[in-house]
């Protein structure tokens, strides 16, 4: 009897997918192909800028530009010409500094795209603390990283934290399991918990010109070995790299963050609404933004 009920449920689901089943003719809108700048500034750091040509929805290939004219400018004065090193990057020789303008004005197909943005300087860190352990979900462990932040300016500021394990070798890395924080500053970013996997942005919204303690919380690295998956011995590097960001870069890396994630099936609502990737290129697409950043690494403390 119970083999005759489940033919009867698999009968039902088949005419159930059928119905909803239905052929889509897509319909794309005339294209037009557009100039494409990426590139990002980094403190002590001399530039490295791609530039290539946006291609159709169908198309994976991408197109570099090569021969452009780059000049690039610092507080509205001519500081370097960006010379082609191939395949449609171009570097500078001059190293950036912080606490100033940048603007890059680039001539290809006789057509001008330009790009402003501002190098700030490196953040204030009052200290950095791992704790490994630190709590159990799911009869799983999990880890923190306490970050304390002196945000010592008045105005908007933006940071992006980065976690990477380091094997001991010093030879592998290994990516951050994330957990759902608790942390008020994480949280009002209103971002998905999958970004832990990426570096996660964040403003001093909560915090303007006040020092914070920020709990970054994570699970620690697994590997699987014959089929069981095993967590990984605590003895590793932890390597935090804390960025103060422009606001370009902060905008930027938060749109593709919830890009990716609109990108994910969801059995219930399909795709998500189309999130579009923000840019700060007149002219053009793409971004130039800025950060500057110190990296700390952390031991495992065994107590």
């Amino acid at each position: 009897m119970s083999k005759y009920f489940q033919l009867i449920f698999l009968l039902i689901l088949t005419l159930i997918f059928n119905q909803c089943s239905d052929d889509i003719d897509l319909q794309f809108h005339d294209y037009k192909s557009e100039n494409v700048i990426n590139s990002f500034l980094r403190n002590d750091s001399v530039v490295f800028l791609t530039l290539s040509k946006s291609g159709h929805i169908n198309s994976g290939e991408i197109l570099r530009v090569e021969d452009a004219k780059i000049a690039l400018f610092q507080n509205d004065l001519f500081f370097d010409s960006l010379y082609d090193s191939g395949n449609g990057i171009y570097n500078s020789r001059k190293k950036l500094s912080v606490n100033a303008d940048y603007r890059v004005s680039v001539l290809t197909e006789n057509k001008i795209i330009e790009a402003y943005d501002y190098l700030p300087e490196k953040p204030t860190i009052m200290s950095i603390k791992r704790k490994d352990n630190a709590g159990i979900n799911a009869d799983t462990y999990y880890g923190t990283v306490e970050v304390e932040l002196y945000d010592k300016n008045q105005q908007q500021e933006y940071y992006e934290i980065e976690i990477i394990y380091l094997s001991i070798e010093g030879e592998r890395e290994y990516p951050l399991y994330p957990r759902s924080n608790t942390d008020k500053v994480v949280l009002n970013e209103n971002l998905p918990s999958y970004a832990g996997f990426e570096p996660f942005p964040f403003s001093d919204e909560l915090f303007n010109g006040d020092t914070i303690k920020i709990i970054f919380e994570y699970y620690t690295p697994r590997l699987i070995s014959n089929g069981i998956e095993q967590e990984i011995d605590p003895d590793y590097f932890l390597i935090v790299k804390l960025r103060k960001t422009s606001k370009d870069y902060y905008l930027f890396r938060k749109s593709v963050i919830n890009h990716f994630e609109s990108q994910q099936p969801d059995f219930w609502n399909g795709i998500g609404n189309q999130i579009n990737i923000h840019s700060n290129v007149e002219g053009g697409l793409g971004i130039f933004a800025g950060y500057s950043e110190i990296i700390d690494t952390l031991y495992y403390n065994k107590k």
